[in-house]
């Protein structure tokens, strides 16, 4: 997500930045942009029109610049958010440009909960869990209750057969971070699947290096 500033302005001396378009097409936020990027590079989604509609479930809205990049460049995508506070549905409701139609809808409430009471009926090509504390503790994304055994069960059951999971992790203690997340993709093959990310994020036209260290 940019601001866009038109020509005629470009030169000004001061702006109302509350007036300029946003650019949903565009990731500026480094970790943003891996999540954006890890289930094409691990082929859960398809960058070409398939016919087929994805299914995705994103847990923790933030101020939406995940699911507005989403929503704006692929038309193909079924996307259901959950966020825990109105007053972040507000936010970016109001300051973010969040749209809300047919193909992207946001509840707010409980991610885990809405995954209990609709196991068994909605099925999802990626899940994304963005849900963080806060205040400060050694793991803050993701919350406890993401990392419960039981909850994982849940989560997985809420998959389709070739889904995946992508977890925003923010830790300040490294030998933390082999308790949240692995990815069996890439322990099996590190070099192709940072090969393929890469193209990923030259295609989104992200200009970062992805960290897979």
């Amino acid at each position: 997500m940019a601001l866009e500033i038109p020509p005629e302005k470009k030169n000004a001396t001061k702006l109302d930045t509350s007036l300029l378009p946003l650019n949903h097409s565009k990731i500026l936020i480094p970790y943003i942009q891996a999540m954006a990027a890890a289930p094409f590079a691990l082929e859960a989604v398809q960058m070409e029109k398939n016919g087929k509609a994805w299914n995705i479930l994103e847990i923790g809205l933030g101020t939406g610049i995940l699911n507005s990049f989403l929503h704006d460049v692929f038309s193909s995508m079924n996307i259901t958010t959950i966020e825990l506070e109105e007053g972040m549905y507000e936010i970016a409701k109001k300051y973010f440009g969040l749209v809300e139609d047919n193909y992207n809808k946001i509840i707010v409430g409980d991610g885990l909960l809405y995954l209990q009471k609709t196991a068994g009926q909605s099925k999802f090509d990626v899940i994304f869990i963005d849900a963080c504390y806060n205040t400060v503790v050694e793991v803050m994304c993701p919350v406890e209750a993401f990392l419960m055994k039981e909850n994982l069960k849940i989560i997985k059951e809420a998959l389709t057969k070739n889904g995946i999971v992508v977890i925003s992790v923010l830790t300040f203690e490294d030998d933390k971070l082999s308790e949240v997340l692995a990815c069996g993709e890439f322990r099996r093959n590190k070099s192709r699947f940072a090969k393929k990310l890469k193209e990923i994020y030259e295609k989104f036209e992200f200009y970062s290096e992805p960290n897979i260290e």
